[in-house]
């Protein structure tokens, strides 16, 4: 079959699913069942039970020759093994929601009418660590009305579908556990009906020659777990035109474990144009988990240069060891022309030592933010321009003992600086005199020879305009964890 022909055949199903989940009554009329209880506790209590018969329309549980929805509002729980021919939570503008509790499961027989949340009005669903929602034969959709009401689906347990949906303003979010699709094309399909983001933490999202699509208002982020798309087309790029901005994917930090597609594809040149490749490198040791591909992709697969590649920095601030990273990396000897190096594509091809071509994107820290080096032999200071962005060059430091590096922030809130800092692992201290905030860092820990920061996403009234360094005695090291940072300078000012 053409990919022509199986987007075809994909549109006509996903419409028909989601025509099903609006009407699903009229699919099973006599044996629809619907919710009663309208407690929306969540976590639920033993009395949201699914099990117990007076929760339900008609006092029966559902049968798994039954279908069933929750359209009032309520929250309903399951803790036990369930089986249902069909289920939807918001088939009303109440809305509602669905918890599958460790050791409960929840089991979808019907591959026309399988489970999803419809957003006629706010609708959730949740997998707990331990749970199980299985709907092998058809889709799980997330968020399939265009009114655009919150749907939200959380996941640490073990979800396994034919094939994901998420549009409409529905957010999958992945904290653990394992999503397993089956299907070869479409296997997780994000936006095309509105914005549809799926927000991975952790868990191991597979589909061995499965596919990731991205269509317009669609965005992937992952920033631990892993994902494996093993099709040629593992990444899909479908349906951008000249109004609309694409899919995007984005990596934030180190945290992933492996993100890994066969190859990638553009349906269209709006798509190859108008898609965002988005990198937020961190202060862990690898810094970033870069995008692996293991095939040569098909014919639509060149990586545009007009394509958005956007690299910032997670917190607004990086300890790193090396000023290169390694964002995208195409297959080892990969000679497809489709792969778009020189002028025309995104690649940069340079040569190893060795000799061997080293096929990857790589962003290095501009020369041009380059505020100076901070040598250590004495104390050294460092004076520039106002910037809200840049870095310090620490490479001529002795990486064996921590040292303080002292800031100077002028304009903006130095509170939003300094949670960015506790958020990315760095030790800090308010200080007084010329300078006011002190970094604790430790380079043969942090594994880094560069400070970098970038306070445009902090607070854009906010900026550096010095620096100055000192590391202290090894005596003076017990003082400094004890007693905190002493022998500080007169108070300079603080807002």
């Amino acid at each position: 079959m053409s990919r022509v022909n199986e987007r075809g055949r994909k549109m006509i199903q996903v419409s028909a699913a989601v025509a099903g989940g609006l009407a699903l009554a009229s699919v099973a009329q006599a044996n629809f069942i619907s919710w009663g209880n309208t407690s929306n506790s969540s976590p639920p209590t033993a009395a949201q039970n699914w099990n117990i018969g007076s929760n339900w329309g008609g006092g029966n549980v559902p049968l798994a020759t039954d279908t069933g929805g929750i359209g009032n509002g309520g929250v309903a729980l399951v803790n036990d093994s369930e089986t249902i021919t069909a289920f939807v939570v918001g088939n009303s503008a109440a809305g509602g929601g669905l918890y599958i509790a460790n050791g409960g499961s929840l089991t979808i027989t019907d591959s026309n009418n399988p489970f999803r949340l419809i957003n006629n009005g706010p609708v959730s669903g949740t997998v707990e660590a331990g749970g199980t929602l299985s709907a092998t034969s058809g889709t799980v959709g997330i968020g399939t009305n265009s009114t655009g009401a919150p749907a939200t689906f959380t996941s640490a347990g073990t979800v396994s579908a034919s094939y994901v949906t998420v549009a409409n303003s529905g957010v999958y979010n992945m904290t653990g556990g394992s999503l397993t699709v089956s299907r070869t094309y479409g296997s997780l399909l994000l936006g095309g009906s509105g914005a549809g983001t799926f927000n991975q933490s952790g868990g191991t999202n597979t589909n061995g020659s499965g596919q990731l699509e991205l269509s317009p208002g669609g965005t992937y982020q992952i920033g631990g777990g892993s994902i494996s798309m093993g099709s040629t087309t593992g990444l899909y790029f479908y349906g951008a035109s000249s109004g609309s901005l694409g899919g995007t994917i984005q990596v934030i930090g180190s945290g992933a474990t492996g993100i890994t597609f066969g190859g990638v594809r553009y349906y269209n040149s709006y798509d190859q144009s108008n898609s965002k490749w988005s990198f937020v490198l961190d202060n862990s040791t690898a810094h970033i988990t870069k995008i692996g591909f293991s095939a040569n992709g098909s014919s639509g697969a060149v990586l545009r240069t007009s394509s958005t590649l956007s690299v910032g920095l997670n917190g607004g601030v990086l300890l790193s060891g090396t000023n290169a990273y390694t964002l995208i990396q195409r297959p080892t000897g990969a000679t497809d022309t489709a792969w778009g190096t020189g002028p025309d594509g995104l690649w940069t091809d340079t040569t190893n030592t060795n000799g061997t071509s080293k096929q990857s994107i790589t962003v290095a820290l501009a020369a041009a933010a380059d505020q100076g080096t901070l040598d250590a032999t004495g104390n050294t200071a460092l004076s520039f321009s106002p910037t809200a962005y840049g870095y310090v060059n620490l490479s001529h430091i002795n990486l064996s003992n921590p040292l303080s590096l002292y800031l100077d922030v002028t304009g903006g809130t130095l509170s939003h600086f300094t949670d960015a800092l506790t958020a990315a692992g760095i030790t800090w201290a308010s200080v007084s005199g010329p300078y006011d905030v002190a970094l604790t860092l430790n380079p043969s820990v942090s594994g880094g020879n560069y400070f970098a920061w970038d306070l445009s996403g902090i607070d854009p009234a906010m900026q550096v305009q010095g620096a100055s360094l000192s590391i202290p005695e090894p005596a003076s090291l017990i003082l400094l964890v004890a007693g905190g940072l002493l022998m500080l300078p007169p108070r300079k000012r603080r807002a």
